[in-house]
């Protein structure tokens, strides 16, 4: 949700985007397993846009709770060291860099412990309990 509601909310309709920006470190708990968004509709004479592979997630430090946009490599990256989509319930460190002479992005990712300070919002608990998982170290 991109503002706090002085109202109880009840769902959220449409999800905030949490940027990757190159060079920018960003530190997310993964609330949920990484799924496929919706195809883009394109103007008139364009091909459309394919769907992007999103992950519902909680901005450590904002405590923005969104969508991250992910590249190719974080998915796979993620998909290989987390199999059985045991990366939600967890949170990472994720720097997008630009690679000049192979024109290509580089992702760096990295699992880190929560701040003491840090709590899910309880979207995430529930979402966590659904995922195949249960969200839940092994």
């Amino acid at each position: 949700m991109a503002t706090k509601s002085k109202y109880t909310v009840i769902k959220a309709v449409t999800q905030a985007v949490l940027k990757l920006a190159k060079g920018q470190p960003r530190a997310f708990y993964l609330i949920g397993p990484m799924h496929l968004g919706k195809d883009i509709a394109a103007p008139a004479g364009q091909e459309p846009r394919k769907a992007a592979t999103l992950v519902h997630s909680v901005d450590i430090e904002t405590g923005e709770e969104g969508v991250v946009i992910c590249p190719t490599i974080m998915q796979k990256e993620l998909n290989e060291a987390y199999p059985g989509e045991t990366y939600v319930g967890r949170c990472f460190e994720i720097v997008v860099t630009r690679d000049m002479e192979k024109k290509y992005n580089h992702v760096g990712i990295t699992e880190i412990a929560p701040p003491d300070d840090f709590k899910p919002p309880a979207s995430a608990a529930a979402l966590a309990a659904a995922a195949p998982t249960g969200g839940k170290r092994k």
